[in-house]
This record gives C-alpha cells, sequence and structure tokens, in this order.
C-alpha cells in the first residue's frame, strides 16, 4: 500500500495528512491532521490494531477544543515501512514522530483499543524524559483475552478490511498481507509487559462488555494497577467495537473537550 495512495484518499474524504515542507514531516508520515483549527498543543491518537485512523473521523468532527487533532497511523502501511518489533520501539518512533511537531510542553495523547497500549508507553517513556502528560485510554486493556486471539478475531479483522475499501476503494488491494500486519499487531499486545507510571489516566469504558473481554473485565480495564494516581472514568455508549461509531464519538469528544477546556484554564 503506497502512502501516496492513503494521502490522496484521505484527501478526499476531508483529512489532512500534515504539510511536507519540513524534512522531519517526510521521516513521519504517519501524522495524519484530522483537525486542524487550534492554536494550544495538539491532541494525538495512535491507531488501533487495524493500522489505519479511520475510526477517528467521526470524532474529529464533534472536537471543537482549541486543540489540532492529529491521528497517528502505523508505518507499516508504507512501501518501505519502518520495522518496529515491539510496543516499546512503536512508542519510541510515535514520539518521534509527534516531537516534530510539539517540541515540549504537556503532551495530549490517547489511543482506542491497541492504540491506548502504544499511548501508554509513550507516556512512560515520556515520564522518563520528564515531561507532562494526560493519558487518554478509548477502551482499551492491560491485558486482552486469550479468545482475541483466534478465528472469530480474524473474522473481525475482515470486516475492518471490508469497511475500509468500502469507504476508500481498492485502498487494501492485499488483504492476506494486510491482515498479517493487523495479526503482527495483535501479537506485538500479548507480549507488551506495562510499567507504573504517574501520568493521569483518561478513561473511556464501553458501557457494554463484549463478551470475548467478560473473562479480563473490571471497571477499569485493570489500568488502575498501573497508575500511582485515582483514574477518571467515563462509560462510554456501546461495545469495543461499535463504541467508535453511532453516539460514542459525541460521548467521547464531550469528554475530551470538557477536560482540555478545563486544561487550558489552568
Amino acid at each position: 500500500m503506497k502512502s501516496i495512495d492513503l494521502t490522496q484518499n484521505c484527501a478526499l474524504h476531508g483529512l489532512n495528512f500534515l504539510p511536507k515542507n519540513k524534512r522531519t514531516f517526510d521521516e513521519f508520515s504517519c501524522l495524519v491532521k484530522l483537525k486542524a483549527a487550534g492554536t494550544k498543543q495538539p491532541l494525538f491518537l495512535v491507531h488501533p490494531v487495524t493500522c489505519t485512523i479511520f475510526c477517528y473521523m467521526d470524532l474529529a468532527r464533534y472536537l471543537v477544543n482549541e486543540h489540532p487533532f492529529i491521528a497517528i497511523q502505523d508505518p507499516l502501511l508504507e512501501d518501505k515501512p519502518t520495522i518496529l518489533a515491539n510496543i516499546e520501539d512503536m512508542a519510541r518512533y510515535y514520539i518521534q514522530a509527534i516531537k516534530a511537531v510539539q517540541n515540549d510542553g504537556h503532551y495530549l495523547i490517547g489511543g482506542y483499543s491497541f492504540g491506548s497500549n502504544v499511548a501508554f508507553e509513550m507516556a512512560r517513556q515520556l515520564e522518563q524524559q520528564g515531561e507532562i502528560v494526560s493519558l487518554f485510554i478509548i477502551d482499551g486493556w492491560v491485558r486482552y483475552s486469550k479468545h482475541v486471539r483466534g478465528d472469530e478475531e480474524r473474522l473481525d479483522l475482515m470486516k475492518v478490511i471490508e469497511k475500509i475499501n468500502d469507504k476508500l476503494p481498492n485502498l487494501v488491494q492485499n488483504k492476506n498481507k494486510f491482515l498479517k500486519l493487523q495479526k503482527k499487531r495483535v501479537e506485538m499486545s500479548f507480549q507488551y509487559n506495562p510499567q507504573r507510571l504517574k501520568t493521569k489516566i483518561v478513561l473511556l469504558k464501553a458501557k457494554e462488555t463484549w463478551p470475548r473481554y467478560a473473562p479480563s473485565n473490571c471497571t477499569t480495564n485493570c489500568w488502575q494497577d498501573y497508575t500511582e494516581v485515582p483514574i477518571e472514568s467515563h462509560m462510554i455508549a456501546g461495545n469495543h467495537i461499535s463504541i467508535m461509531s453511532g453516539e460514542g464519538p459525541k460521548q467521547i469528544a464531550e469528554v475530551l473537550n470538557s477536560y482540555l477546556l478545563q486544561l487550558d484554564k489552568v
């Protein structure tokens, strides 16, 4: 899949890749600006296991704060992909990318599902660098049920590929290759061992527990054991899959808009 093809398709759907007027942007084509308006520091959200950032398109429409919204897309979508062996490597690479946009200050980072695990690790590494971070977890889990490794998960990923091709015809031309990329990301989530951090976590948890996630369900998706401060939790309409459609994006945006408004008053 060529990044230029993805760029052109995104432009048709109202998305904007960051302008490549600096060398740093050429190096980090994984950054996709979904909301350009705003004079404050950006909100960065990491892609889920599907590698793409299309799940955030509805959310972007409801964000009305003064912070640009930049999604981070998986570099495996490039013709010459950056090889990232684990979540720690991925987090390190994405930190380099966001620092090409925001050199320092209070970082606003989050992600949906698998993306939340990467965002968590980004927050940990930024903490070690002495940075301040706010972390937004959209129905991500510390540990995922072993059932997401099975045949049902493969069918779910294939459905995602079909939905992508429905929106952007022929974007995913080699479905089996794309599926293998997604499965690699699933395995990365099982290999990841998160370390405790000090960063405040804002959890946006699906009201309905997906049956496959029931064995590992808890009120904070088990994140409370990995942060030194109480988690701010919000229940969002839908289950793990439907949370990014319907009323979900609007409710998520309400939480983010409120949080960022309060942050701007400090």
